[in-house]
Parts: structure tokens; sequence; C-alpha cells
């Protein structure tokens, strides 16, 4: 089976680390606007635990500068009661979401 290799092009202001950091805290931004919006003042009192996956062939550097991207994409400061984390499989992922659910 051939890989195939995929090439994204950083506008020349930026860096692939910048780019993600954008990415992360517009993700967030827009999952708690759209939660306010829809629970009002209860937003206040929720609790989140976010999870940023990442292909179980990623090496631990690059597992690393996301974890690192996520924090200055402000996912620790968000919240006090607000907590973040990677998970570096993708099938203890979906056993950690399923079981999550239940």
């Amino acid at each position: 089976m051939e890989k195939m290799k995929i090439v994204w092009e950083v506008p020349h202001h930026a860096t692939v680390q910048s780019v993600t950091t954008d990415y992360l805290r517009a993700i967030v931004d827009r999952f708690e606007s759209d939660l306010k919006r829809q629970t009002g003042g209860a937003f206040k009192n929720m609790s989140f635990t976010y999870i940023i996956t990442a292909p179980a062939i990623w090496s631990d550097k690059a597992k690393l500068e996301t974890l690192n991207c996520a924090e200055k994409a402000g996912f620790e400061s968000r919240v006090a009661r607000k907590h973040y984390g990677m998970v570096k499989n993708v099938k203890f992922n979906a056993q950690f979401h399923d079981s999550d659910l239940k």
C-alpha cells in the first residue's frame, strides 16, 4: 500500500504552531459561544473536559506540540473547572467516549 503525503501551505507570516493554535482556539470559542447561547446563565456552572485526540502513529514530539498549542489557545485558563488532555490512541478514545455516554 502506497502512503499518501498531504502537504498544506502555511501562510508566509505564520507557523504550523500558530495556525494550529488559532484553529484550536476557534473551535473552543465556537463551542462555548453556541453553548452559552443555548444554556444561558447555566453555562457558568458547567464543567468541561476537553480531549484532544491524535493518531497513534504521531511522534511524541508532534503530540507534545499539539498540547503546547492547546495551552497557547487557552485550554488551561478558560475556566478553573475545565480540563484538557490528549488521548494517544484512537481506539482508546472510542472506548472512553462510549463508556462516558453510558
